[in-house]
């Protein structure tokens, strides 16, 4: 059987198609009479200020409160929900009103992995990115239904776990934004030496760095490092460059998912403590400190410092900062804008803060400890929404007894368990 949906179905759950439970809204509006909506992952909400908006605002279908949405593109799987709001969303979504079972229960249905991969595999189209699946299609879709009382506490019990859970996951991303923020304000000195508290600060004209303490030196990235490029040995190993900051062995991560090159054509050694940064990935991140000896191609710049008075663990952290305030997009010129690519000889002219070392070990020893903070935050946060998924997955499919599960709070020790994570 190919439909996940019906592998582990309750022997007492019926099979339906689900044209038997929605009749599709097709009604086309403007949208200054229906007030525009976002079908996003988190649900249905007003339309948020940041998307892209059509000229055509004539041309949109009605959505009434009560209302289940889905975008139907595949590059949009899992934008879905209830719509708790009468309004109008694009013609790429799909309106279902509807005919008579649990509005919420149907909408964790629609929530599930399960459910989202028998969405794209009845759809078509010519690529994937450009895939999709319309009412005639959603229509036939079969999926095990229970009965009425058993779709209402299922509902109520996903209500409760995913209102636990939403929780915790806004308090990781609280923490993220925070933790960023500080590591952001570390970079200027200010968290060593406070404005008003400590020494006085001067202006730097610098967008990324408007400020830093007066005691500081600004000096071009080319008298603080060279771009080295030194032949490969015999038994090196390939590093790569994560987008977390971590430089290391590639086996050190993972070994699969890989493209091995036939020919290594233009590797380089690297050295234990250069400062790496990969050329086609350091707009996202790939910056920081190689752990590890071994070799990468020449899409990574290799940067030995010139002067004791560099530490890389702090310059790593001040390039990974320009990154995250879109700084390294005005280094990389590129006529690939999603991908600008890294160039030394666009670097070496950049004006560096300089403290003095012993400031720069203090910040980079602050900034190491807040990264491993903000790389276990990110891991408990990306536990959660998995859970999250595989719990709603698990109860809409009847694979999870939630009588027993409530019985024995499995759960709530499950989700102890993921927020704590962070404090291991």
């Amino acid at each position: 059987m190919n439909n996940i949906m019906l592998w582990n179905k309750p022997a007492h759950w019926q099979v339906a198609k689900l044209g038997q439970y929605f009749e599709q809204r097709n009604e086309k509006v403007s949208d200054e009479d229906y007030a525009p909506l976002s079908v996003t992952y988190g649900g249905i909400v007003p339309q948020m200020e940041h998307v892209a908006k059509s000229n055509d605002r004539d041309n949109r279908k009605r959505v009434a409160a009560g209302d289940l949405v889905i975008n139907t593109r595949s590059d949009r799987r899992g934008a879905s929900g209830l719509s708790d709001y009468d309004g109008s969303v694009s013609l790429i979504s799909l309106v279902l009103k509807p005919r008579f079972g649990n509005r919420r229960f149907f909408h964790y249905l629609l929530k599930s992995v399960a459910f989202q991969e028998e969405f794209y595999r009845y759809g078509h189209g010519i690529v994937a990115d450009l895939w999709t699946t319309g009412y005639s299609e959603l229509k036939n879709i079969l999926v095990g239904l229970p009965d009425d009382d058993t779709q209402n506490r299922i509902a109520a019990f996903l209500d409760h776990r995913c209102e636990r859970i939403d929780h915790l996951i806004e308090r990781k991303r609280q923490l993220l934004s925070e933790l960023k923020q500080r590591e952001h304000i570390a970079i200027d000195g200010s968290l060593i030496d406070a404005p008003g508290k400590g020494k006085p600060f001067k202006e730097t004209g610098l967008p990324w760095i408007p400020k830093m303490p007066a005691n500081w030196k600004m000096i071009r990235a080319k008298y603080l490092f060279r771009n080295v490029s030194r032949a490969p040995l015999d038994d090196d190993k390939i590093v790569t460059a994560f987008r977390d900051g971590q430089v290391t062995l590639r086996e050190n991560r993972r070994t699969e998912g890989y493209t091995f090159a036939v020919k290594e054509v233009g590797y380089q050694h690297i050295k234990r403590g250069d400062l790496v940064i990969h050329t086609m990935d350091a707009f996202a991140g790939a910056i920081g400190v190689s752990d590890s000896e071994g070799k990468s191609t020449g899409e990574y710049a290799v940067c030995e410092a010139i002067t004791d008075n560099v530490n890389n663990y702090y310059y790593a952290q001040v390039l990974r900062c320009m990154a995250e305030r879109n700084f390294i997009y005005v280094l990389c010129p590129s006529v690939r804008e999603r991908a600008p690519r890294f160039r030394f000889s666009k670097f070496a002219p950049v004006y560096m803060p300089v403290p003095p070392r012993q400031e720069q070990d203090k910040i980079a020893e602050l900034l190491q400890r807040s990264r491993e903070l903000r790389n276990k935050t990110a891991l408990s946060l990306n536990l959660l929404k998995s859970y999250r998924a595989s719990l709603i997955t698990e109860t809409v499919t009847g694979q999870l007894d939630i009588r027993q599960s409530m019985d024995q709070g499995a759960n709530d020790i499950r989700l102890d368990q993921i927020d704590k994570v962070v404090l291991s």
